[in-house]
């Protein structure tokens, strides 16, 4: 892959040395070595402040003096959030600061700070040793954040779904002119004020279609197309006269008429590239000869790591209970999966009500579970005499079982009609309970069980743990009644998600990947599931989105020719997806195998239909894909070309 940087300059206090901010920390770079200097987290983001250096980091924010060497925090102020960790069945939190999006510095005077959580918007002074919260005037995804001091104070801030806001005292949306889909603006990658010049203003850049905007008589104003169709944007900054930003396609500059590609210095490619050897993680941050360089990581190679290599390129068949419960039928598909090369295997371990689908030799399994063992050893030594790759799917927090278990100890509780919850809704006169049956996800319980689970799927030779269903209840017109017992007063759903897969990553070595809504991994949002996949690639190796097209709305990208829709979706979102995880994970896309009785389906669905999903996954460079059909009806992909 090539590489691309972003090029900065200091414009105080020029550094002799060289920095790096990464996954892994804070290094400096005498021209010979890389030098830790903090390693107790990510480093995303650096700014010059006077003669130090502003970290953005996953821990909050620091302030790095190179004379003395002393690292300060500078947090007060900003939100913690809470998590969690289980061990011996018993659980224990530790705080620490709600992870930050952006942060910015006012040009006309360094004093004076703005930093973004995806919840909320802080406001500094004092150059951080004070923060306030400005609040949020919508729903969590802030992005992208920028601050003017004079002549009036003025925070910008950028979201994920819902476009730009302006801040004077109290809250406006900002969004005129800023392109969107038919549900929501482009996330706003980045936001820039220019305080001289003949670019003084405020400047911004929408992600994935990406455009370059200027604020203009109340509205924004495009001033350049970054990208003749889909791509990734962000890193906008000012330096000597122009503005800089980064694509998919490279580092551009934009002088106020033309936008042109930037000249690359060979030597930061250099200091890349040995750093990616060094640490087996790309640069995110880069500092040398006074100059400032963002986003580095979107044109690095990427070293996959060991459990990446396993998992990559591989191309499988969702097999349902349904499929290995007589294994004539199985068998059926043998030849199918010869002539098509299919190498790897979905199978449920634990199905979507709970059962588990082996025999445990684990004690807290054999005395709690719901066992239907499948008939699974023939199939499973027919994988591995055909080096076929085995994926075990666990269910995870839809779970009939545990949530009957102990009176309902585990179930997700009415808070309203103090009982076991379950998601109702109203058809015509008739209130009808949903047949989804959630548990508590903070009840150690739940975690060790499902933990034990996964080990059991290991001892049985599977090569991956997939799981679903990791998310919280979406369904219901009582969701407000929803009422988590196991909850620790300040943990979020998105704590929780986030602890849970920290804690799986901790106990299992083996490949995790996560099923996900389509939905999420389109845009950067937790809406209604929490799954915030930026977040949660810390953790997951493959994430597989659900991009079937019958499930989007029938117009979404329906757009003449028609017939090309299922390509669009799975190109677009197999692409997006890889850039919200910044590379960091594989994606592995469930392909659309069946049909439902929706409008664009009844019109399209067939060998075409599927083809197009295939090659949409390809063109993105996607790290393989599964067909999912619940009956096990591949005849479809008889006729079809799976492989690139």
């Amino acid at each position: 892959m090539k590489k691309v940087f972003l090029l900065l300059v200091f414009p105080v206090f020029l550094f002799a040395e060289s920095y790096i901010g990464s996954f892994r920390g804070f290094f400096q770079y005498n021209g010979k070595r890389f030098i830790p200097l903090w390693t107790n987290g990510g480093v995303f983001e650096i700014l010059p402040y006077h003669d130090a250096l502003v970290l953005r980091t996953s821990h909050g924010i620091f302030l790095y003096h190179p004379l003395s060497q002393e690292i300060q925090p500078r947090n007060s102020g900003l939100k913690s959030w809470l998590l969690q960790e289980v061990e011996n069945g018993m659980a224990s939190w530790q705080e620490d600061r709600e992870p930050l999006m952006d942060i910015a510095i006012a040009p006309d005077n360094p004093e004076v700070w703005v930093a973004c959580s995806k919840s909320m918007v802080y406001l500094s002074t004092n150059a951080g040793r004070a923060w306030v919260s400005l609040g949020s005037p919508t729903f969590r995804g802030w992005l992208s954040v920028a601050v003017q001091a004079t002549p009036i104070l003025t925070v910008w801030a950028g979201h994920a779904l819902n476009g730009i806001f302006r801040y004077q005292k109290s809250w406006k949306r900002e969004s005129a002119g800023l392109f969107s889909d038919i549900l929501y603006n482009e996330e706003i990658s980045s936001l820039e004020v220019v305080s001289t010049g003949h670019l003084k203003g405020v400047w911004a850049v929408n992600n994935f279609f990406p455009f370059l905007y200027r604020w203009e008589t109340n509205r924004w104003k495009q001033r350049a197309a970054l990208s003749s169709d889909s791509g990734y944007a962000a890193g906008l900054s000012f330096n000597q006269n122009i503005l800089s930003l980064t694509t998919d396609h490279g580092i551009y500059q934009y002088d106020g008429e033309n936008l042109s590609p930037s000249p690359l210095p060979e030597e930061v490619q250099a200091i890349c590239s040995n750093f990616l050897l060094y640490a087996g993680t790309p640069v995110q941050a880069l500092i040398k000869d006074g100059k400032v360089f963002s986003e580095l990581w979107a044109y690095q190679n990427t070293i996959l790591n060991e459990r990446q290599q396993k998992a990559n390129k591989k191309y499988a068949l969702y097999l349902s209970p349904l499929v290995l419960a007589k294994p004539g039928r199985f068998y059926t598909l043998t030849n199918l999966i010869k002539a098509k090369g299919i190498n790897a295997f979905v199978i449920d371990i634990k199905d979507d009500w709970g059962n588990l689908r082996f025999s445990p030799q684990t004690p807290l399994l054999q005395q709690t579970a719901s066992v239907r063992p499948l008939p699974l050893s023939n199939i499973l030594r027919y994988a591995k005499n055909n080096n076929i790759y085995l994926i075990a799917r666990i269910v995870l927090f839809q779970d009939r079982r545990v949530y009957s278990l102990s009176n309902y100890a585990f179930a997700v509780w009415d808070g309203e009609k103090n009982k076991p919850w379950q998601g109702i809704k109203k058809e015509k006169e008739t209130i009808k309970e949903i047949q989804e049956y959630w548990v508590d996800s903070y009840h150690p319980f739940v975690w060790e069980y499902n933990l034990a689970i996964a080990r059991e799927a290991i001892r049985l030779g599977f090569d991956e743990i997939q799981f679903d269903y990791v998310r919280f209840p979406t369904d219901g017109e009582n969701l407000k009644s929803v009422f988590y017992r196991a909850k620790k007063t300040g943990m979020t759903p998105e704590s929780l998600l986030y602890s849970f897969l920290r804690h799986m990553r901790k106990n299992l070595s083996v490949p995790i990947s996560m099923d996900i809504y389509g939905a999420n991994g389109w845009y950067r949002t937790s809406l209604r599931t929490y799954q915030e996949i930026d977040l949660l690639s810390e953790f997951i190796d493959v994430f597989c989105p659900m991009y079937y097209p019958s499930h989007f709305d029938q117009k979404f990208l329906a757009h003449p020719p028609a017939e090309e829709r299922p390509y669009r979706i799975y190109f677009y979102g197999t692409k997006r997806n890889f850039w919200l995880t910044r590379g960091r994970s594989l994606i592995r896309p469930y392909v659309q195998a069946f049909k439902i009785g929706v409008s664009y389906d009844r019109a399209y669905y067939g060998e075409s239909y599927v083809q197009k999903e295939i090659k949409g996954v390809h063109h993105a460079h996607g790290s393989g894909f599964t067909f999912w059909n619940m009956e096990g009806n591949y005849r479809i992909l008889t006729n079809l070309n799976l492989r690139p």
